[in-house]
């Protein structure tokens, strides 16, 4: 997936930095620095795919030659803490073919630099073969003076304002994401940082050339304990994410959960309920049925007797004429009205009984149609309590879930940041007790009461002990002997170009006067009298340059002379040959050997050869020496022309 990184820092001499070395050191070029006479050669520098000096169209010729440019540079800056340029690192998607980043780094590089009036020098890196594949990267150095004439003005302080840094990143994530969508890419970058985007997640640091080489080879760096540090915190805020994401989807669907649930025991209930009420409806039309057929049986016939007698005393009561006269004369109809009233009564009460029974039936069958309704009601009432209880019962366990690991999210913090805390404040005392150190070093070397340390003088005993051991012991062969170390006869290799090559002092012990070894030869004028091509004139900044007249290359210095002129005659070998007397065949056969690698044709074409040779003429049979890849010497050239190999 492709990231975004746009980072800017400042080159400055405060720092120890040189201009003219990191320009060197990103091409992968060897330039001479006018100002110190160092030569930094990166020519070994693998993995640079493209190199380029982007400059506006009133720009000088000259200032498109790298050399002439940064030396240009550092000449225009006179103070020792002077802000000589300004780097801004590009992290390129690994998902983009070489040209379509080419093409973006230059495009991104015209319209928010060059454009501006900088003149930028990029740089594109590409990934080692042990290193990760997806590390294609930009480095682009950006002049901070503005253009006037043929040389450098005035510093242009709006270049520095943090709001064109942000526009800037602005400005490389919009040429991102158009590169990635004229690729038919589908990954997209942003400029804003995980705060801003409401992001939980704590940022890792740019590893940097030391920490990265630290790290290659099995050390741990500050950076890289950070990181890992900053990966572990994120994978914690990870899985608390997660897992408070999970609690918040289960709470989210609790209710919906538990709806269902009460939900499903509701509609079993309510099935279960039918088929009840269905069985209670047959029962009661079975006790209807039986009801009527009781009634049948026991006022059945009355209830028809009764009924017949009745409609014949009615049909004799309502006969006329003669009928009637006899019957009233007779008093029939007296007795039959009798007759007919207790007939009716009888009926009523035949008929209030049969309506007793229905409504006793009825009101039996309604209590319980009434009962099984209440127990279906409860039922379901007693479901939606214990869905209700379960469900209570299940948040307070998410909600107990979800402290706990916020409680001990928040106690790693706290105790991440107590030792974050506690290691900062070693810091701040180790470097408190430096600088108590540094100054009272700095106090009593200016003290003047000091004395002076007085010369070695050695005792009687000791000049004894010397006369005993100078008769039992002969003075030491040229294979015997162990040579000192390198920094001491020919100085310290050139430190990283982002360092300025500053040479360190020599780790040997203190001579006595007589001893010292005679400076060392001009690095320039040696390095320009073996090759006059590679050295680079300081420019004249009124005018262009001028290329030098006599471009044929010059005689290879004499290395024999070189030498000497470094080692004069009381170099180790006269100091052997006077303390055992006359040269053994041995020392002999050893010195014509190394006169005749130094004269014949097969020399060593730099001091660093010679004394590879000479270590191992004289190491011990067995011993194992560590190889280290030569970067560039302090003495700034060979003798056999000054270039790399």
């Amino acid at each position: 997936m492709a990231q975004y990184r746009l980072s800017a820092q400042i080159i400055g001499r405060k720092t120890g930095r040189s201009a003219v070395a990191c320009a060197a050191y990103r091409s992968g070029e060897v330039i001479a620095e006018t100002r110190t006479g160092q030569m930094h050669d990166y020519t070994r520098k693998q993995g640079i795919t493209h190199t380029e000096i982007m400059a506006p169209q009133n720009a000088p010729a000259w200032m498109h030659d790298r050399a002439m440019l940064w030396n240009a540079v550092e000449a225009a800056e006179r103070r020792k803490d002077a802000q000589l340029c300004r780097e801004v690192q590009l992290s390129l998607p690994h998902e983009l073919t070489a040209d379509e980043r080419r093409e973006l780094v230059r495009g991104f590089v015209q319209k928010s630099f060059v454009d501006k009036g900088m003149i930028a020098d990029l740089a594109i890196h590409q990934p080692g073969p042990r290193e990760d594949h997806r590390n294609h990267h930009a480095h682009v150095m950006l002049t901070m003076r503005e253009l006037t004439g043929g040389g450098f003005g005035k510093k242009s302080r709006e270049w520095n304002d943090r709001d064109r840094l942000a526009e800037w990143r602005k400005e490389w994530e919009q040429h991102l994401n158009a590169a990635l969508f004229r690729a038919g890419r589908a990954e997209r970058v942003d400029s804003r940082s995980y705060k801003d985007r409401g992001i939980d997640r704590e940022p890792t640091q740019h590893l940097g050339p030391a920490a990265h080489q630290m790290e290659k080879r099995g050390a741990a760096s500050r950076i890289g304990d950070e990181n890992r540090a900053a990966n572990e915190n994120n994978r914690q805020r990870a899985n608390r994410h997660g897992l408070l994401a999970q609690l918040q989807l289960q709470l989210d669907g609790l209710d919906d959960r538990f709806e269902r649930q009460r939900a499903a025991q509701v509609h079993a209930v309510e099935n279960a309920h039918q088929w009840t009420r269905s069985d209670l409806k047959s029962r009661h039309t079975s006790e209807q049925a039986r009801e009527r057929d009781r009634i049948e049986k026991v006022y059945g016939e009355p209830m028809r007797t009764l009924a017949a007698e009745r409609q014949a005393l009615e049909s004799r009561m309502e006969a006329t004429g003669w009928r009637s006269l006899v019957r009233r004369v007779t008093g029939q109809t007296v007795r039959d009205a009798d007759r007919l009233d207790r007939l009716k009564l009888n009926q009523a009460s035949i008929a209030e009984r049969i309506r007793q029974g229905w409504d006793a039936l009825n009101a039996r069958q309604a209590d319980q149609l009434k009962a099984l309704e209440k127990a279906h009601e409860k039922r379901k009432a007693d479901i939606a309590a214990e869905t209700e209880r379960q469900k209570k019962a299940e948040r307070d366990a998410l909600m107990r879930r979800r402290l706990v690991a916020a409680q001990s999210y928040q106690k790693n913090q706290a105790e991440r940041f107590r030792k974050k805390a506690a290691q900062g404040a070693k810091v701040r005392e180790a470097a408190a007790r430096s600088d108590e150190i540094a100054a009272k070093a700095i106090a009593a070397a200016k003290t003047p009461e000091q004395a002076p340390r007085a010369p070695y003088q050695p005792s009687e005993k000791d000049l004894a002990r010397f006369s005993q051991e100078a008769h039992q012991v002969k003075g030491p062969s040229l294979e015997q002997a162990k040579l000192p170390p390198y920094p001491a006869v020919w100085g310290r290799r050139g430190s990283d170009g982002a360092g300025g090559g500053k040479p360190a002092p020599a780790e040997t012990p203190r001579r006595r006067e007589h001893d010292a070894p005679a400076p060392m030869p001009d690095v320039k004028a040696a390095h320009e009298q073996a090759d006059p091509i590679r050295a680079i004139k300081q420019p004249n900044f009124t005018a262009q340059a001028q290329a030098p007249a006599n471009d044929s290359p010059a005689p290879i210095a004499d290395a024999t002379a070189a030498h000497e002129r470094a080692n004069p005659p009381h170099s180790r070998e006269a100091n052997f040959s006077t303390q055992g007397g006359n040269l053994s065949q041995s020392e002999k056969d050893a010195k014509t050997r190394r006169e005749a690698d130094w004269g014949g044709e097969g020399k060593a074409t730099a001091a660093w050869d010679w004394f590879e040779k000479q270590r191992a003429a004289t190491a011990e049979p067995g011993a194992e020496r560590e190889k280290k890849q030569e970067r560039g010497l302090s003495l700034g050239l060979k003798f056999s022309g000054g270039g790399g190999e």
